[in-house]
């Protein structure tokens, strides 16, 4: 089952909450910070375990990267 929780921080900004859950235990999740720049809506950073394992994409930053987090 998949849920999606949409929390607004301020006009601009919103936390959004993703978690798939089967039997009980979260098998796959995301939590993304979202603002609006100039009329667009863009994701600041998101946590998620896409690759097996959690890790941070920071997307504001040029170049983008990508963090492990501690086990």
């Amino acid at each position: 089952m998949k849920r999606e929780y949409r929390y607004p921080l301020s006009l601009e900004d919103e936390l959004v909450v993703e978690m798939e859950i089967e039997r009980s235990e979260i098998v796959d999740f995301k939590v993304m910070y979202n603002t609006i720049v100039n009329g667009k809506e863009h994701q600041v950073v998101r946590y998620d375990c896409a690759h097996g394992y959690a890790h941070k994409y920071i997307l504001y930053e040029k170049p983008k990267r990508k963090e492990m987090m501690a086990e």
